[in-house]
């Protein structure tokens, strides 16, 4: 074959076997075209022995294998670069970079083939950053030394985009074929940064909320040691931790508390929260009482020690025995009795001289009255005194005011304060649930006041009780006034009133149905079966409930009674009846006129009604019939101007005369009776009067009357 053919054709068909190129011919450039082309050596015959070509050979096989390996090294470190999670960055000894893996290109936002060859600083390092990077790399040249190299710093770094972000960075020479260069690992801190951003916010945020909590809070080792405590803790027991940081807390325990909080203790380290109340000792030597809630503290698994939180409740306390002693001594009591109790209890439990309670006057809104007064000598006259210019002033109708010190300098117009030498005062309005102005609660002392916030929510809360007892008394009192109207109203009516129940007896009535009905007093009435006692037939109650059982108003009707002698009477009743929620019938409130008199009044009407009715009809047929007879007495005065003297004719004709005329004078009464002819005054003769009464009585009455 002519050149190199052979050996192009058998290296592209295997170019995993190492070729010696043997030739006659000795061309330097064709030895360095095949040795660039994949050749391991080029060999000319005839110049070389035997061993040589046998050395050529050996050497062509362990180059290969050397490239080979360095094939496989150079493919695990393209490989490591690759898929490494770190941005991997390479420069030479002038900055430009030469390697840029992809985790490079996800984190800065260029390809690979965008930086490769250009500077590293201009690319890669904010401007900020850029003469610090500098000076780093002069002194390096200059010295040979870096603070960069094997070390892990923290810096910032630039994106393609411009935007600056957080990194950390370890540098390592590099050498390749002679030429110096630097390998830089980079790892994109951003999310870490902001998570230890958090966890410091965080942690300040709970520092802060520790320190500044109102609660005590504090931790112990195992040893029982403290470890901690916050500054609330500092300040209200005046021990500072510094003092006791490292020191056993029994010599703060009270002694008779000792034994339990032992127990607490040894509990909570062996892993169970507990709860309990402890009293303990100030740095001045004062005791105060803690509500405390405690629990193990761990370490992973490990318990390490107790964290404890405390309440201050000495005067929660303190407030609660107070109230207690008022409580028990006004319990039992009302009226007048109610805030003479109240203003000793409370006097005794603030440990003050004086308490009293005073209402505003109905007439008069600058002055109040006292209902109870306290001093230390036991109760007071009760006294009226004037608003103006006193501390109470400002207290009724407003709001609780306290001058734990000096009111007397603040009020000097008040000369009360001044006799009695008062340095301290509490008053506290009282006001109707309306929101009304009643008075006010006043608590006062020739001594400051030195637990005023205790006070002040004790008078609030019993200013709040005496407020209600005093709405309650003038709320009875008023009841009891119109009450006492409406009684007065109730019993002097001149007709029954009662309630009464569905089966029958009294719940109330008023005098006067007791006098209606013949008793003696109502309490007697009360004891009575209406049924049977009061109403004639009782099946006259049982039809009358049952016809109104689905009514609520009773309209007036008329009902067969009867008194206690058992004289019958009629009584006009009416009312209405009263029911429960589920609507059963509770009861009747009725009213009960007694209407015997005007029912028989009424019959007498009716019967004159009727007789007169009957005399208009009589004198109706008189007038007709009086008619008739004039005409029967023309004719037989006629008939006897004919007849003769003595004559039967004549006798027949007087005896229709004197019948007719009968019957004139019949007709004549008929028509008086009936008021149809007008009377007239004059003399008669009574015995003629009551013989013609008598005609006209024997038609008139029955045949049985004789």
């Amino acid at each position: 074959s002519q050149g190199l053919d052979t050996f192009v054709q058998v290296h592209s068909r295997a170019p995993e076997v190492p070729i010696i190129v043997l030739t006659g011919f000795d061309d330097e450039a064709l030895a360095l075209r095949a040795v660039r082309d994949g050749a391991q050596d080029f060999l000319v015959k005839g110049r070389v022995a035997g061993t040589a070509r046998a050395r050529a050979m050996e050497y062509a096989l362990e180059r290969k294998r050397i490239e080979e390996r360095l094939w496989q090294s150079e493919a695990r470190v393209t490989a490591i670069l690759r898929s490494a999670l770190d941005c991997i960055v390479a420069v030479d000894g002038e900055g430009y970079i030469t390697e840029f893996n992809p985790a490079a290109e996800r984190t800065f936002g260029y390809s690979r083939a965008e930086v490769l060859g250009k500077r590293m600083a201009t690319v890669l390092i904010p401007p900020s950053q850029r003469e610090l990077h500098r000076a780093g790399v002069e002194r390096h040249r200059a010295t040979g030394q870096s603070e960069y190299l094997g070390r892990i710093h923290e810096r910032m770094a630039m994106r393609a985009d411009g935007t600056e972000f957080p990194v950390e960075l370890s540098v390592a020479p590099l050498c390749d074929s002679g030429e110096s260069g630097f390998l830089g690992v980079v790892r994109d801190i951003t999310e870490r940064k902001r998570a230890e951003e958090a966890l410091r916010a965080g942690e300040e945020r709970y520092r802060t909320m520790v320190e500044n909590a109102y609660d005590f809070i504090w931790t112990l080792d195992r040893a029982g040691n403290f470890t901690f405590f916050n500054r609330s803790a500092e300040l209200t027991t005046g021990h500072r931790l510094e003092d006791w940081r490292g020191r056993s807390f029994v010599p703060l325990i009270h002694p008779d508390d000792m034994g339990m909080v032992a127990q607490v203790f040894e509990r909570t380290v062996s892993g169970e929260s507990q709860q309990y109340t402890v009293r303990v000792k100030k740095a001045n030597g004062d005791w105060l009482t803690l509500s405390v809630n405690t629990t193990p503290l761990r370490h992973g698994e490990e318990i390490v020690g107790t964290v404890s939180f405390g309440r201050d409740i000495t005067e929660r306390e303190r407030a609660e025995r107070a109230l207690r002693a008022i409580v028990e001594g006004t319990a039992s009591a009302t009226g007048a009795d109610f805030f003479r109790s109240l203003v000793r209890s409370l006097a005794s439990a603030l440990d003050v001289r004086w308490a009293h309670v005073a209402e505003v006057g109905d007439g008069d809104a600058d002055k109040v009255r006292t209902l109870a007064v306290w001093s230390d000598e036991g109760f007071g006259e009760n006294f009226e005194y004037d608003l103006a210019g006193a501390p109470c002033q400002g207290v009724v109708g407003q709001r609780q005011r306290c001058y734990a010190s000096g009111v007397r300098a603040q009020f000097p117009q008040d000369r009360l304060l001044a006799e009695m030498g008062v340095e301290s005062y509490l008053g506290t309005p009282l006001f109707a649930a309306a929101g009304a102005a009643l008075g006010l609660l006043v608590v006062m002392d020739d001594e400051p006041m030195s637990e005023a916030a205790g006070a002040e929510s004790i008078a609030a809360v019993f200013a709040s009780r005496a407020a209600a007892e005093l709405e309650r008394i003038r709320s009875v009192e008023i009841l009891r006034r119109s009450e006492a109207h409406y009684r007065s109203l109730v019993d002097g009516m001149p007709h029954g009133i009662y309630r009464s129940t569905e089966a029958g007896r009294f719940l109330s009535c008023n005098p006067a149905l007791a006098v209606m009905l013949g008793y003696a007093s109502e309490a007697e009435l009360l004891r009575v079966d209406i049924a049977t006692d009061v109403y004639q037939d009782p099946a006259q109650r049982e039809r009358l409930i049952e016809e109104r059982r689905e009514r609520d108003v009773i309209e007036p009707l008329d009902a067969g009674w009867k008194r206690k002698d058992g004289t019958p009477i009629t009584v006009r009743l009416s009312g209405r009846v009263v029911r429960e929620p589920g609507g059963a019938i509770l009861c009747f409130e009725m009213s009960a006129e007694d209407v015997t008199e005007r029912r028989a009044l009424e019959n007498q009407l009716r019967q004159a009604q009727k007789m007169e009715a009957v005399g208009q009809f009589a004198g109706g047929i008189a007038h007709d019939f009086n008619n008739l007879l004039a005409t029967v007495l023309t004719t037989a005065e006629l008939m006897s101007d004919e007849c003769a003297e003595g004559s039967q004719l004549g006798e027949d004709i007087r005896t229709i005369q004197h019948a007719a005329l009968s019957g004139a004078e019949l007709t004549r009464r008929l028509l008086a009776f009936g008021r149809r002819q007008q009377l007239e005054l004059r003399p008669v003769d009574l015995t003629e009067v009551v013989r013609g009464f008598a005609k006209a009585a024997r038609r008139l009455v029955r045949e049985d009357i004789e």
